[in-house]
């Protein structure tokens, strides 16, 4: 399984549909604004976590945006 494939299995596990571009565009929104502990699987308050969150931010960001990219062609 490559990175982009886990990317988006941990965005469907959140509820997003990565099927649609509708969902995507709800996903992007929700990546862009959550804190960053949400962006790491099971969240716990550690600091650790949530720096490790805004970190995997940017690469969520772009493998969305790379989804919507493929569903528009």
């Amino acid at each position: 399984m490559t990175q982009h494939e886990m990317t988006l299995r941990f965005i469907a596990s959140n509820g997003f549909d990565v099927t649609s571009s509708k969902e995507l565009e709800k996903a992007l929104e929700w990546i862009s604004t959550t804190s960053g502990d949400n962006l790491v699987c099971g969240s716990t308050g550690y600091q650790f976590d949530i720096e490790l969150g805004e970190m995997r931010r940017p690469m969520l960001i772009n493998a969305v945006k790379n989804e919507l990219n493929k569903l528009s062609n």
